[in-house]
């Protein structure tokens, strides 16, 4: 299977979304498949972490925390950290 189709296969088959032969198809596989079966329990994980349903909402979660960490690291987060740092120690004067 190509890996997008394996994703799919495995929202489907977290979501209950499957059918009852491909059900049964799927859960043979993972049976044979340990990386599978690795790859549906991380799945799992991830959808309780985030509480969500569909991997797209964790890729837009991710995005808004690289986002976030982009800029935490960029010259504008470094010239704000200074000023308040600046701001604190003349306060504390």
């Amino acid at each position: 299977m190509k890996e997008i189709n394996i994703d799919l296969m495995i929202d489907d088959y977290l979501n209950g979304k499957l059918s009852k032969k491909a059900l049964i198809a799927f859960e043979k596989q993972m049976l044979v498949e340990p990386e599978l079966a690795e790859k549906v329990t991380i799945s799992k994980h991830l959808f309780a972490l985030y509480n969500t349903d569909e991997w797209e909402d964790i890729k837009v979660l991710n995005n808004v925390g690289i986002a976030y960490q982009e800029y935490l690291l960029s010259g504008d987060a470094k010239k704000i950290k200074l000023a308040i740092k600046t701001a604190q120690n003349n306060y504390k004067r």
